[in-house]
């Protein structure tokens, strides 16, 4: 068993103007976007000033002492760049310059130099703790300059796959980073979806968006119509709450965004697709939290989010659902919630992977989304305050992910010599299980409690037509099942693997698609 890391975060800064998040007169949006005072607008480049040109210091390459061997830095930045312009309006284009600091200059930079300047300005924004930084300049609400830094006394690569392969290294992806950096140049700050990639924690899933950045980038920079709003407010014991993170559930399970409530306990949920949405207020309690981290429950990850940042955050209520909640295209749909005080309980921090063999449990957890396929079966392993506490019933992960009812294990477990007990389980995943963030509900005593988006869940991989075993290759043996399959000289049971259409049959298609396999050994 390996006890909880210590996260690594990312913040943003401005020079020279503080780019802050003040209190707003409507809602909270669903994102969390920059303002510089409450009766502005959003910071957002104008159309005149895109494409935004992010120049490219000429110093990046593989041969920088911080990268690891092998790397492509200077490409896994130009894929970065195309994220957002993909699903926004936004446009980016990339050059080079032979700036290295980050500083008001006329240059929007990227850089990863060990100078004095960008030294000073890593130490002041929180050293070793900070992968990656932007700094804004701006006039009025329109964004003018933007600089993203990468940390010098960090390690960074292109070659990793996974976050375990990433921190069993010491080293970050140069990818992810800026892919999150790049969501605060065009305007976003941090989000409390943790499968989202403006989630303020590390992680090589932020490579790819999720439905929360999307709906950020939307907000700014809107690419089509036909979207519509869910705004209301949360109060407890008759007060607004403050700092109240709402999110919203498609159908069929998966988070489509999510907002936090403002000291008035207004929210509002914007660019939701039409459709029927499940609707939860929680507290902001951990692992999203605006106080200081305890690296066990609470990771203090707003920092430097406007209003949230620091603030004393209304977490003494127990999460709420309302379904069925209907949203129509140019339209706002109005949900309330009015809460009973009383913190829960119960209260997810980490999840992880866990593996149990010949009677021996073991589980690695972090503060980053665990990430699942459509069409698998895992063991899960959720740790956190009084996780123990809740019976296997209590389990729950939405449509189309199902637990073993037989499965529930715990593992008593210390963080800071408090208890932090482990909760495990093993999930079966359908294959046509909808993808993105998928939220963990444990309820405990009737009172539910949700670890949002802890889950990324990707597509099914495709299976190898042919490949009757598994065993990523297809053997003579197996051909010879697919064309005795296709005579009709016997069933499709015995390989399953060759009908790639699920029609019921092994078309000269599908055998062809088998010799294929097996001429490249799967892939």
């Amino acid at each position: 068993m390996t006890a909880p890391p210590l996260a690594n975060r990312f913040v943003s800064c401005a020079a020279l103007v503080v780019a802050v998040l003040p209190a707003l007169t409507g809602g909270a949006h669903a994102y969390t976007l920059v303002r510089t005072s409450a009766a502005s607008s959003p910071l957002r480049w104008p159309s005149a000033s895109q494409p935004v040109l992010m120049q490219l210091s000429d110093r990046i390459s593989a041969s920088l002492p911080n990268m690891a061997a092998g790397s492509d830095p200077a490409g896994a930045i130009r894929r970065a760049l195309s994220r957002f312009p993909a699903v926004s309006a936004v446009r980016f284009q990339d050059g080079t310059t032979s700036a290295v600091s980050g500083g008001r200059d006329g240059v929007n930079l990227v850089s990863f130099a060990d100078t004095t300047p960008n030294r000073e300005i890593f130490e002041m924004a929180g050293g070793a703790a900070v992968v990656g930084l932007t700094l804004y300049f701006y006039s009025g609400s329109e964004l003018i300059e933007a600089d993203v830094l990468f940390n010098p006394a960090l390690a960074f690569t292109t070659t990793l796959a996974t976050d375990e392969e990433l921190q069993d290294a010491g080293q970050f992806d140069v990818q992810a980073v800026a892919t999150h950096e790049f969501g605060h140049v065009i305007g976003l700050h941090h989000t409390g979806v943790e499968s989202a990639a403006m989630w303020p924690l590390a992680s090589v899933l932020q490579r790819q968006l999720d439905a929360d950045d999307v709906a950020g980038a939307n907000a700014l920079y809107p690419a089509g119509a036909g979207s519509g709003t869910v705004a209301g407010s949360v109060t407890v014991a008759g007060a607004p709450a403050f700092g109240a993170h709402v999110v919203a559930l498609s159908e069929r399970g998966a988070v489509a965004a999510s907002a936090l409530t403002l000291p008035g306990g207004t929210y509002a949920i914007e660019r939701l697709a039409p459709g029927r949405y499940t609707l939860y207020a929680e507290p902001l309690d951990g692992p999203h939290s605006s106080v200081p981290a305890d690296h066990c429950v609470r990771f203090g990850n707003l920092s430097g989010a406007g209003i949230y940042n620091n603030a004393v955050l209304t977490v003494d209520f127990a999460t709420q659902f309302h379904d069925g909640v209907d949203v129509v295209a140019e339209q706002t749909t109005t949900a309330n919630f009015s809460l009973a005080a009383g913190a829960p309980a119960v209260n997810p921090a980490q999840i992880g992977p866990a593996t149990l063999n010949n009677g021996s449990i073991s589980a690695f957890v972090a503060t980053r989304p665990l990430a699942v396929s459509a069409g698998s079966e895992q063991w899960l392993a959720v740790a956190g305050a009084n996780v123990d506490q809740v019976p296997v019933e209590g389990i729950s992960l939405g449509p189309d992910i199902t637990v073993d009812l037989d499965s529930r294990r715990v593992l008593n477990a210390t963080c800071d010599s408090a208890p932090f007990p482990f909760l495990l389980f093993r999930v079966a995943i359908d294959r046509g299980a909808a993808t993105g963030g998928r939220t963990i509900v444990l309820t405990a005593v009737g009172q539910p409690v949700a670890f949002t988006a802890a889950l990324r869940l990707n597509p099914a991989p495709l299976p190898c037509v042919g490949d009757c075993d598994d065993d990523g290759a297809v053997t003579v043996d197996e051909l010879v099942r697919g064309v005795n399959i296709a005579l009709g000289n016997t069933t499709l049971e015995v390989c399953p693997q060759f009908d790639s259409s699920d029609d019921g049959s092994v078309t000269v298609d599908e055998l062809v698609q088998a010799v294929n396999a097996a001429l490249s050994g799967c892939e």
